[in-house]
């Protein structure tokens, strides 16, 4: 039997498991069991031992304003992330800290505006309506791989513009090999390993994005929105390595959450009919308060991410217990949303909590699958605009229908995803 390694005296009580690898299976298992066992036993603070370091995890809507506002000085953004991450990404908004981060989201906001993306919107409409008539009718098809292609066009239309057919294919046909290497842990080049593909993978993207970056020196318009475009105006002598890891950050956050908890929100649709009539009768109003509590029910239940990682850059107190520098910190929004405290029957797809009389949710940081504070996502606006658009069209002209016998149990990583990647059919009305 392994022996199972504890934290010191006066840090948060836990379990740091195994030698060298510590809890990192188990909590990769099932994030929400994990929290809930743990949680019970110690309380809302507790040690563990994951991604190779001692973690410090702060539970509840307080632990998440800790680490998402009120406690920003004691966290490294940077430091919370894995070593796959960090080698095939290089940099990027979500990767870096301080002003380097404040100096970059603010020259990439205008880009991520609700002005800007009205401005887009007509396209995206299109995006949306040509992809879904490329759907078989009365087929099996995985609505995941569906909704992801359809989510990278609208990504790369934010973030790089208008681009020629030839890059937006060859991006395409690289990306989820990349993405699929990025929380691998075992970060080295070990062929036939998906780190390995992730690796050559992502060679070609940046190859292919150095092209694009090139092109667009030679002709940015003036009036242009889109990110890439944004960041060559600003800085124009930055380097293309640089441009290029932002560009792979953008693409990658900006379309694997909308095709995660779009994929959720087609499945639970299909598991609740009566909220799918609700919903169609709702389109023929100007009113559409049941889509958005359905946006943020399937948030709370669905989370793209079971938490987040900071690293402890200053060793601070926090109820009581001392955690030391060079610790991780974790907040998890899947155990905040299953919190039978704030959410009455919380394993059940229920929109209706967030209307009244129920009115859940209205606690700060009790809702937080987009994070929260000054470094909330900054897709989220876009996130919101597509989800309404995709669900729209799909309501209004096309019904489906679960295949059965499917796994649907989540796999978490690289994003909370249906283990099946969901298997629907699909008529046009």
């Amino acid at each position: 039997m392994k022996r199972r390694l504890a934290p010191q005296a006066g840090c948060p009580p836990g379990s740091f498991g195994a030698p060298v690898i510590g809890e990192i299976r188990e909590w990769a298992a099932d994030p929400l069991q994990f929290a809930q066992a743990r949680a019970q036993r110690y309380g809302p603070i507790w040690s563990t031992h994951l991604l190779g370091r001692p973690c410090v995890v702060l539970l509840e809507p307080a632990g998440n304003r800790f680490m998402l506002s009120q406690g920003l000085q004691y966290f490294s953004w940077r430091a919370g992330w894995g070593r796959a991450m960090l080698r095939l990404m290089g940099g990027g908004l979500s990767l870096t800290d301080g002003h380097q981060h404040d100096q970059q989201r603010s020259l990439l906001k205008p880009a991520f505006a609700h002005a800007a993306l009205q401005q887009l919107q007509p396209q995206i409409q299109h995006l949306i309506r040509q992809q879904l008539q490329t759907w078989p009718d009365a087929e099996p098809i995985c609505l995941l791989e569906r909704l992801q292609t359809l989510a990278f066009d609208v990504a790369l239309l934010v973030v790089c513009g208008r681009t020629p057919a030839p890059i937006a294919e060859a991006l395409h046909h690289d990306f989820a090999a990349f993405t699929a290497g990025l929380f691998t842990p075992l970060p080295y080049p070990i062929p036939a390993t998906p780190y390995f593909r992730a690796q050559k993978s992502g060679e070609r993207l940046r190859q292919t994005l150095s092209y694009l970056i090139e092109l667009r020196r030679l002709n940015i318009a003036a009036d242009a929105l889109d990110s890439l475009s944004l960041m060559l105006q600003a800085e124009p002598n930055r380097p293309d390595d640089e441009l290029i890891s932002e560009l792979l950050l953008l693409l990658w956050a900006g379309h694997d959450t909308v095709a995660s908890l779009l994929t959720w929100i087609c499945i639970e649709l299909a598991q609740h009919p009566e909220i799918l009539q609700r919903l169609r009768q709702e389109l023929s109003t100007n009113h559409h308060s049941l889509l958005d509590h359905v946006l943020r029910e399937a948030e709370r239940l669905h989370p793209p991410a079971p938490g987040g990682f900071r690293g402890v850059v200053e060793a601070f107190e926090y109820a009581g217990y001392h955690v030391p520098q060079g610790w991780l910190a974790m907040y998890s929004s899947v155990y905040t949303h299953q919190m039978p405290s704030l959410w009455h029957n919380p394993t059940q797809f229920n929109p209706n909590r967030f209307a009244a009389p129920c009115n859940e949710g209205k606690q700060a940081y009790s809702l937080v699958g987009f994070g929260g504070g000054p470094r909330i996502c900054i897709g989220l606006a876009l996130a919101q605009i597509e989800m309404r658009l995709v669900l729209r069209e799909l309501l209004a002209n096309y019904q489906w229908q679960l295949v059965p016998n499917q796994d649907l149990r989540p796999v978490w990583l690289p994003t909370n995803q249906p283990r099946s990647g969901g298997l629907i059919t699909i008529q046009r009305f």
